[in-house]
């Protein structure tokens, strides 16, 4: 046994030296087996001055079975080495040297140090799934799987961190590409394109950069979310000719989205764009039919190129903060050569809107600093200019704004519309628009933070009734005694000077009695005998149900 075993090695060596001088006198290749065979044999030709391998191409027999394994080393011959395969080149491994061989999965053995270069499996027509989860490489390499028309399902590896170059190009069976869980930091140019199956996309929390067309022609894809992306530029034609999309998604670090990004997303009917975005490319959003609502988030408008949104079924309405519609017109060229729709001059009031949430008591108090503020349809806006009494009771003096009237700018006011409903609204009209106000204002209002005080005289803000009714009054802020008043942005509070403080009884929040003005609209009477009824705003009632009323200026309970 022990001779046997001495003879074993004393042969093996000589086969050794023997091969040894082949190789060096260029007979390196051979023919080896996979371990796994799965009926497939591989060829690779040693290099004598590194001891490795290249694999140059493989033979199938009878019953491979479609899976092919790359071995993490290859058993070689050439002085007794285990030479590891250390890459797949284009030349080496492409279906060129014998195409469609039935390939069905391809995947990689543990410990595996082959590396995949361009074109490696492009075309492979039966390939359905790719298990890269031993793949030693950090990229997919360029057109590595283009056109591999029934591939549907690949497992990234950890180490995988940028898909190259029209890697999956053509991937006509992809219903889900689902990224959210790799690490993947960058796509390549056309690396998804033409994908037409695919329906729903995940992309990573650490992708950083997006190539042009990585997405175009995707027919079918429903949605995009960027929210989760470290994505600072959407490219050029990235989503064109992808027809279904109706809902996309930015994150709050995007700053460009560049021509042609969302060309032809046909089912597109609203989009909000981040603070952060400070340009709009030429055509970005060029036939997109449905668009007809585009919201800005930033105070600062974007750079907003030549026919932007142009082609859209409708001119889209854009809505934009508060105080800042001005300034979006101009950046948007309004009502010179047109950079929105299909007409070729664009009036301010056609397309820019600002909105307001109304309280749930139907009034609110408002403030424009820079703008003025176009009264909507159903609503009312008034300016209170004084103050006077009526059968015992103190009621504004005011200025009363109908729709389509125009509140100056730096004036604040009490807005009257549908409690609850947002109110979208025009501004910055024509100057002939603008109505003035019948007397001189007693309303403060800021377009930031502030606390006002010091005057001589009283401050009160908007609050509900405290009396259990309906309706709104002006107060006392509480624990303030009228000394001063805080307001919130765009918001306005009331002055009353000293020497005209009203003496109706109102009750406060911190349930000290004050002085105020207790109602904003003034019920009148028609008639002496009492019959005209109002509800505690100011609106006619014809048949009073259970309630609070006004009668002649006196408040009425109907039991």
């Amino acid at each position: 046994m022990i001779k046997q075993i001495f003879f074993e090695r004393g042969l093996r060596r000589l086969l050794l030296c023997v091969l040894s001088v082949l190789c060096w006198q260029g007979y390196a290749a051979q023919y080896i087996t996979n371990p796994d065979s799965h009926g497939i044999k591989f060829k690779f030709d040693q290099d004598p001055t590194t001891y490795k391998a290249s694999i140059t191409g493989w033979e199938v027999s009878e019953k491979f079975d479609g899976i092919l394994e790359i071995p993490a080393s290859v058993k070689g011959t050439t002085l007794g080495y285990n030479i590891t395969v250390d890459r797949i080149t284009a030349s080496e491994m492409t279906l060129e040297i014998r195409p469609n061989i039935g390939i069905k999965k391809i995947t990689f053995a543990s410990g595996s140090q082959a590396i995949m270069a361009d074109n490696c499996f492009a075309g492979e027509t039966l390939l359905e799934q790719v298990d890269l989860t031993n793949y030693a490489g950090s990229s997919i390499p360029k057109e590595c799987f283009k056109n591999a028309g029934v591939l549907m399902n690949v497992i990234y590896s950890p180490k995988i961190t940028s898909i190259g170059e029209a890697a999956f190009a053509g991937g006509s069976s992809f219903r889900m590409i689902d990224l959210s869980t790799t690490n993947i930091e960058s796509i390549g140019d056309k690396a998804f394109e033409g994908c037409t199956s695919l329906e729903t996309l995940k992309l990573p929390a650490t992708l950083k950069t997006l190539g042009v067309l990585s997405f175009s022609g995707c027919p079918v894809l429903e949605s995009v979310d960027f929210s989760q992306t470290q994505l600072t530029t959407i490219p050029s034609q990235c989503f064109r000719y992808c027809y279904k999309i109706s809902e996309v998604k930015f994150n709050e670090k995007i700053t460009s989205i560049e021509g042609s990004a969302f060309n032809y997303c046909l089912e597109l009917s609203s989009i909000e764009f981040p603070a952060s975005l400070t340009n709009i490319g030429n055509t970005v959003f060029q036939d997109c039919w449905k668009l007809d609502v585009v919201r800005f988030k930033g105070t600062v408008p974007p750079t907003i190129t030549n026919d932007a949104f142009s082609k859209t079924k409708a001119i889209p309405t854009f809505y934009v903060p508060t105080d800042c519609g001005k300034k979006y017109r101009v950046a948007m060229n309004v009502g010179a050569k047109a950079k929105v729709g299909q007409s070729n001059t664009i009036l301010a009031s056609a397309c820019v809107r600002e909105e307001l949430k109304m309280s749930k008591y139907g009034f609110i108090s408002y403030y424009l600093d820079t703008e003025s503020f176009v009264v909507p349809s159903g609503a009312t806006a008034y300016v209170i200019t004084g103050q006077t009494r009526k059968n015992g009771e103190r009621y504004a003096v005011k200025t009363v704004y109908s729709a389509n009237e125009a509140v100056p700018a730096k004036t604040g006011f009490v807005l009257q519309a549908t409690a609850n409903a947002t109110i979208a609204y025009e501004v910055d009209t024509l100057e002939s628009a603008v109505k003035l106000i019948g007397g001189t204002s007693l309303m403060k209002g800021t377009a930031t933070d502030n606390t006002f005080s010091g005057e001589d005289g009283k401050y009160f803000v908007l609050s509900p009734n405290t009396d259990g009714s309906t309706g709104v009054g002006f107060y006392f802020q509480k624990g303030t005694n009228g000394a001063k008043m805080t307001l919130k942005p765009h918001q306005a509070g009331l002055f009353i000077p000293k020497g005209m403080e009203a003496s109706a009884k109102v009750f406060t929040f911190d349930e000290n009695p004050a002085t105020g003005i207790k109602e904003i609209e003034q019920p009148t009477t028609n008639n002496a005998d009492d019959t005209v009824i109002y509800d505690l705003q100011g609106r006619r009632v014809v048949n009073p149900a259970k309630g609070i009323y006004i009668v002649n200026g006196k408040k009425v309970m109907f039991n």
